[in-house]
């Protein structure tokens, strides 16, 4: 409960669709956001476009995610440039192409080491299901006129939802996402979701 308010005062403060926050519109938000709550295991497919000023890499990725275990395979065109990062109970371990193997605590410090790729992977598990993360502080929020999240500035990434898709159990989650920050942007495309119970 005091999650949601916070929440509530975040679109209050800074000039959603309705001011004071429609209760219609908070109602339709805090539904749509218990859902996605329950979501512990996901499969997704699709790609990533991503851009620094002097680089892009675009790929096609697989994720598949299990409570807080993920596997996230990254493939280049024609093979090229393709990686696997694995999530275990002591850290992450990245496979290159090459099967070389690097271990670090964080994805994000494997990335930044080991590829020209500033994904911020563990920020990603929630914003791609379109939740703000649960223990940072959100410095910009917005949802759509049906409940679902519109725009997101937090842990210094924007974050846009451009579109959504409706799953077969009448979930609605992410389709377009630009996520970007003042040097890197990325712009991922969910061709297909697939939920587990």
């Amino acid at each position: 409960m005091k999650k949601l308010f916070v929440l509530t005062m975040i679109l209050f403060l800074h000039g959603c669709a309705h001011l004071p926050l429609d209760p219609e519109l908070e109602a339709k938000w805090q539904e749509h956001h218990k859902k996605l709550g329950k979501i512990n295991t996901w499969t997704l497919s699709g790609s990533v476009a991503a851009n620094t000023a002097d680089d892009g890499w675009n790929a096609r990725v697989f994720w598949q995610y299990q409570n807080t275990h993920y596997t996230l395979d990254l493939h280049g065109p024609l093979g090229q440039g393709a990686l696997k990062l694995t999530s275990t109970p002591e850290g992450v371990t990245l496979t290159t192409l090459e099967h070389n193997t690097y271990q670090a605590a964080t994805p994000e410090l494997l990335l930044e080491k080991h590829t020209s790729l500033k994904l911020p992977v563990s920020y990603l598990r929630y914003w791609l299901v379109g939740m703000p993360l649960p223990d940072h502080s959100i410095n910009d929020f917005y949802v759509t006129d049906d409940g679902y999240l519109d725009y997101l500035e937090q842990a210094g990434w924007k974050v846009n939802y451009q579109s959504y898709q409706e799953l077969e159990n009448g979930l609605v989650l992410p389709k377009k996402i630009h996520i970007q920050n003042d040097i890197y942007s990325a712009k991922v495309f969910i061709s297909n979701w697939q939920l587990s119970p």
